[in-house]
């Protein structure tokens, strides 16, 4: 199943690149794990001033059940977060 998942992956990176293909300051990058995890690690190597997430707008009973990405990161990040909803 992670193969089908990277290899989708694959194929929107590649349909991105091609739309940004001007824009040398963009940088994609595709990881596997737990997604909070990941953006707040990727956020330290990379030494950034902000994270910048998107909110879905889960009602309050299913991110009590479920949990919320951006929550978790705002919760964890030693840096500044951004919700966008």
């Amino acid at each position: 199943m992670e193969t089908n998942y990277l290899d989708y992956s694959e194929q929107v990176i590649g349909k991105i690149n091609e739309k940004i293909a001007d824009f040398s300051n963009i940088h994609i990058e595709v990881r596997s794990g737990s997604i909070t995890k990941e953006i707040l690690d990727y956020a330290d190597e990379i030494n950034a001033d902000l994270i910048i997430v998107g909110s879905r707008g889960l009602s309050s009973i299913s991110e009590f059940v479920l949990g919320s990405v951006s929550h978790n990161i705002v919760q964890h990040a030693k840096l500044p977060v951004l919700v966008i909803k």
